[in-house]
């Protein structure tokens, strides 16, 4: 009877750190996919000598993939990644589609700044217009920030008082 006590407060003790933990690795997995996506955007823009661009998407299943350019949290369901030279909103048929990424981890919100348009185009110089984003978990969230020359960086929120950009 002891036993069970004792083991009932354990568990009472160490459940919700672990939930705590698994949702800092779920910001982590989403935080570093995005961030893989947007540096992979750059060096493709650099490489090819022009535009490319990410953009979010509301079903990456779909046949006909195009962007979501009205919903600031269509982030949550996925991006792709394409070649855009004429610099325009959208893939078009002519346009090599690069990357489909289809965010598969569940309870993850994915929200770009409200001033921040709903694509991210690099020159061919690497530049990029500034954008923020923040993936949420649960409690956990992690911040992505691009300044004007491209450059992309990650923090922590409740940590780096320079990334509380949504609250």
């Amino acid at each position: 009877m002891v036993t069970l006590a004792i083991l009932a407060i354990v568990l009472m003790i160490g459940v919700p750190s672990f939930q705590q933990i698994i949702e800092i690795n779920k910001a982590a997995a989403v935080t570093n996919l995005m961030a893989r996506s947007l540096v992979l955007t750059r060096s493709e823009a650099v490489t090819r000598n022009t535009r490319v661009t990410m953009c979010q998407i509301k079903n990456p299943n779909a046949e006909n993939l195009k962007c979501d350019l009205t919903n600031r949290y269509a982030w949550s369901h996925g991006w792709i990644i394409f070649v855009n030279p004429n610099n325009d909103n959208d893939i078009k048929d002519d346009e090599q589609l690069l990357r489909v990424v289809q965010q598969n981890i569940a309870n993850v919100k994915i929200e770009r700044r409200a001033s921040v348009r709903n694509r991210i185009t690099y020159t061919p110089m690497g530049t990029a217009g500034a954008s923020r984003f923040q993936v949420t978990v649960g409690a956990q969230r992690r911040a992505l920030i691009i300044n004007n020359p491209g450059r992309l960086r990650t923090c922590n929120p409740d940590r780096d008082n320079s990334c509380n950009w949504l609250d």
